[in-house]
């Protein structure tokens, strides 16, 4: 009996462990707010309240709006397996008719641990062309051999991607231009491109180019109305996507991640947001 008793434990305790090596460990060790530091797992204030909370003794409450955080530790992922993030999310004014307004998702990394962002890793396709000139440092005109395929519409920010690489292999490519602000098409069929900001950097003529979407983080659950009851959101993330339609993948060449939270930005009022029994975890395909 006894011996039956330990073979039984000790089944217990290989499925226990089976099970957090595949899915059951939470990758952000701060997400249930209940350690003592667990404050400064983000890199702006915010508050523990232990008068409103998900669950255990203490929830996560923004210290102030607008805010962006991001968590500070820098989680290995690899971009072949499946992950999960979730949180439990509530507005902290408690009336459904002033609700937060929440952004959440994924900060993506490089393998040198440099923050990969929209402008890095996100492309409008077919748009590969070459300098017909040489772009000179601190102008902010550039021209190009084919623009005829380029994004023109101002609503969408783009940019100029540099020494851009066959089957997308700079990717995520660090050389890029400031927004695109006016597009002149030449007699020729060549573009001239205006741009926001003046270059930091001078390229030759030749230089291959790439047309690049522009911005900073993508939202996966993206300007949300949060509840004044607790809600949870879920997603999922698997596989490498360069599209902007894209949002449940990793851009190219992510080999780390943190999690972010955006509440109340551009130009949205609400309230102040209460979070709780965040998870990032791998998950069985």
């Amino acid at each position: 009996m006894k011996r039956m008793i330990c073979i039984s434990l000790m089944t217990l305790v290989m499925f226990s462990l089976s099970t957090a090596a595949f899915g059951g460990q939470n990758l952000f060790k701060a997400g249930d707010a209940e350690a003592p530091d667990a404050a400064s797992a983000w890199d702006k204030p915010v508050s523990i309240c232990t008068t409103d909370k998900k669950a255990g003794k203490a929830s996560f409450e923004t210290s102030e709006v607008p805010i962006i955080l991001i968590s500070k530790e820098l989680i290995p992922v690899d971009s072949s397996k499946k992950y999960e993030l979730s949180a439990f999310l509530k507005s902290a004014s408690g009336s459904a008719d002033d609700p937060s307004v929440c952004s959440l998702g994924l900060a993506m990394f490089d393998v040198n641990k440099r923050s990969i962002i929209k402008s890095n890793a996100v492309i409008v396709p077919d748009t590969e062309t070459v300098l017909v000139e040489a772009a000179v440092k601190g102008e902010t005109t550039i021209a190009i051999a084919d623009g005829s395929k380029w994004e023109k519409r101002r609503s969408i920010p783009t940019a100029v991607a540099f020494n851009a690489k066959p089957e997308l292999a700079d990717l995520p490519n660090y050389e890029y231009s400031s927004s695109i602000s006016v597009f002149t098409k030449n007699d020729n069929g060549s573009y001239k491109l205006k741009l926001s900001k003046p270059l930091a950097k001078g390229y030759p003529a030749g230089t291959k180019v790439r047309q690049h979407h522009s911005g900073f983080l993508q939202p996966v659950v993206a300007v949300v109305r949060i509840p004044a009851e607790w809600t949870e959101y879920k997603m999922y993330f698997e596989g490498v996507s360069t599209s902007e339609e894209d949002r449940d993948k990793f851009w190219q060449g992510t080999k780390y991640v943190k999690i972010f939270i955006i509440a109340n930005m551009w130009g949205r009022k609400g309230p102040r947001l209460l979070f709780d029994n965040i998870e990032f975890k791998e998950i069985e395909k």
